[in-house]
């Protein structure tokens, strides 16, 4: 029994050192160490470790299909580091510039609550993913999370609009400034449109919450 328990114990922790979520890790140092380099004031650093975390978001999923390592743990892990990294960066945003910190706010509540309430749902639904969209989902919604470059060109380009947005005031050459301001005015529409389809999430989710709980309530009867 003694030999059993260790013997699953071990195959059981193997989850935590797959490849994808190795690189999962890494993603969260890099974030952390970026965020920190941000309050000190060193944007290059900064803005070199924020990217490389973000690119490796893409690296953890590649490896995940490629070596069979796909897991709930690694899902979760991914949103959540998601989810944190932009959080951080829209609080950076709303140090810098006190005048978008109220939409800033808003936003990181947003992202956070419909993500939640996409989780929650799967999970209470019996689903294994939150990215599996059901064919009476909103058409929007069904394209975000079923085509991938349309996925990746969304999160992408309202990350490039949020680093525009808070590179403007850390950079002094001419050429990166007019790359901020060219980021920050070509992916607002990007990102506007990805705070829409939270919305439509949010409620698509709950939804289905509701909908669980009125069967409940008529069993209940």
């Amino acid at each position: 029994l003694v030999v059993h328990y260790r013997y699953r114990s071990m195959s059981e922790s193997a989850v935590y050192w797959f490849v994808p979520n190795l690189i999962g890790y890494v993603r969260i140092i890099t974030g952390v160490v970026g965020f920190y380099y941000a309050f000190a004031g060193n944007f290059p650093t900064f803005f070199f470790l924020y990217v490389t975390s973000y690119f490796l978001d893409a690296l953890d999923g590649f490896a995940a299909r490629k070596l069979g390592q796909c897991s709930r743990f690694g899902q979760v892990l991914d949103m959540v580091t998601d989810r944190s990294s932009t959080a951080g960066l829209m609080l950076l945003i709303s140090h810098e510039m006190p005048h978008m910190a109220f939409a800033m706010v808003l936003l990181v509540a947003l992202d956070i609550s419909s993500h939640y309430m996409q989780m929650f749902a799967t999970l209470t639904t019996g689903g294994s993913s939150h990215k599996k969209i059901d064919s009476g989902e909103p058409w929007l919604l069904r394209i975000y999370y079923h085509n991938q470059p349309f996925l990746f060109f969304m999160c992408w380009g309202a990350e490039v609009y949020m680093m525009s947005l808070y590179a403007v005031n850390h950079v002094s050459e001419q050429w990166a400034l007019d790359l901020a301001n060219i980021g920050r005015t070509g992916f607002l529409p990007v990102f506007a449109l990805k705070q829409f389809i939270s919305v439509l999430q949010w409620r698509s989710a709950s939804k289905k919450i509701v909908a669980i709980d009125w069967q409940d309530h008529q069993k209940r009867k």
